[in-house]
């Protein structure tokens, strides 16, 4: 078999299951507005036709339509090749050079996202995919849901531009783009050699080497202390020989929720709530352990999706927190509490004050103004006078100028949250 051409969507009734929503408080039905269909169309090339066949009908499942070839050269001659969302091939093809295709194909097509596969555990083998042009590697065995989970990534990150490609000596690390960069340490994207897996790792400075390895060790300490679906994991530590110090975590697959409401714009009641449930319960989680986040905004929050497809939410930059009631950490103007930006100590309350911030600007799409008391006319206005009332009550609480009159911490605002719903209810029957 040289080339297959496989189910299309809409072709049976296969869907992809629906995430799982929080139960958080009634909601009412609403329209919620999809992520974009990333992946549409794919090809496959592996010279093992049953794992080929295996890898179709789980990619099918999830409406994704699939060409698959046993050989480089006839996807290279194959014109649909340029058509295609996601190109996954393996490295180990009889009588080709893995790395070298995969340049071929980069130079003919820059922008196509390119997965590699492979049975090797051969570092060389690895860094040569992923400098040719590979965007990331999956180590086999491999389930199809792996493919999709990498490829929605590499479908939204196409292209090497901007890549390091720098291993870090003594570690079987290589950096790939920069994340984010700070006074003290920058964080990258980057992969685990031996494993094949997309990792983030957050790095020293060179320079005041000392108080940065000392900030960076405090920061994992904090993570790891944090065991939470809601925290990315922490997965390994090191202090390296030129004296900076590094730690690497689970790298995050998904968008913002500033990206997330910028493209939808006011999110619906029954999308906002289940969200705004998993932010509370990281938030919660970490409070009862006495740290507070401190700088909780949309930015910090990634919306992905679970091993199970369910919907879950990452809060980023919990390296950063302090421990709650020792004074103000880094905060970002417009959603400080009053007390942070007064410069006075801060402790869960401040992130309170946030979390009020963030259900508002979920179910507005606008920045609020934290200058200003809070509107209830700012809510949409298909929710029910009940709602309403609910959702004003408990922000205008949580936003409230003083920090003894707000609820003490996440937990209670958690439990308050729901139980405003049914209050509200109950006295409109």
């Amino acid at each position: 078999m040289s080339k297959t051409r496989h189910w299309k969507p809409g072709e049976s009734g296969t869907e992809v299951p629906a995430a799982s929503k929080p139960d958080v408080a009634p909601a009412p039905r609403a329209s919620v507005p999809p992520a974009p269909q990333l992946l549409s169309t794919m090809m496959l090339i592996d010279d093992d036709e049953d794992l080929l066949a295996l890898w179709t009908l789980g990619l099918n499942a999830a409406g994704v339509e699939v060409v698959s070839h046993t050989n480089a050269e006839a996807a290279m001659a194959d014109p649909e090749l340029w058509e295609v969302d996601l190109l996954v091939t393996d490295l180990d093809l009889p009588g080709v050079n893995g790395p070298s295709f995969i340049r071929r194909v980069r130079e003919a097509n820059p922008k196509l996202p390119i997965l590699a596969v492979t049975g090797s555990r051969e570092r060389g083998l690895i860094t040569d995919a992923y400098m040719a042009g590979a965007y990331d590697c999956l180590l086999k065995p491999a389930a199809a849901s792996q493919i999709l989970a990498r490829g929605v990534r590499g479908k939204s990150e196409p292209g090497p531009t901007g890549r390091l490609g720098v291993t870090i000596e003594g570690t079987p690390y290589l950096i790939d783009t920069i994340l984010g960069e700070g006074g003290a340490a920058t964080v990258y994207a980057g992969i685990h050699l031996d494993l094949g897996r997309r990792v983030a790792i957050k790095l020293s400075t060179l320079g005041n080497s000392a108080a940065a390895r000392k900030q960076v060790l405090a920061e994992a300490r904090v993570l790891e202390s944090l065991r939470s679906r809601h925290v990315p994991e922490v997965l390994d530590f090191r202090e390296l020989e030129d004296g900076r110090a590094m730690y690497v975590m689970e790298f995050v697959d998904g968008e913002t929720l500033h990206a997330l409401q910028r493209r939808c714009g006011p999110l619906p009641l029954e999308e906002a709530l289940p969200l705004m449930g998993q932010v509370l319960d990281g938030v919660a989680f970490a409070h009862a352990k006495g740290l507070a986040h401190q700088d909780l905004k949309p930015e910090n929050l990634i919306v992905t999706q679970s091993a199970e497809g369910e919907r879950l939410v990452k809060i980023l930059d919990f390296g950063l927190a302090n421990v709650a009631g020792e004074g103000a950490a880094g905060f970002t103007p417009g959603w400080a509490a009053p007390e942070q930006v007064r410069g006075e100590g801060s402790d869960a309350r401040a992130d309170v004050f946030n979390l009020g911030l963030l259900l508002e600007s979920m179910l507005t799409g606008l920045t609020p103004k934290v200058d200003r008391a809070f509107s209830a006319a700012r809510l949409p206005a298909e929710l029910n006078d009940q709602q309403l009332e609910a959702l004003a009550w408990w922000i205008e609480k949580c936003r409230r100028a003083e920090p003894e009159r707000r609820f003490e911490n996440a937990g209670k605002a958690r439990e308050a949250l729901g139980q405003a719903f049914s209050y509200f209810a109950k006295q409109s029957g």
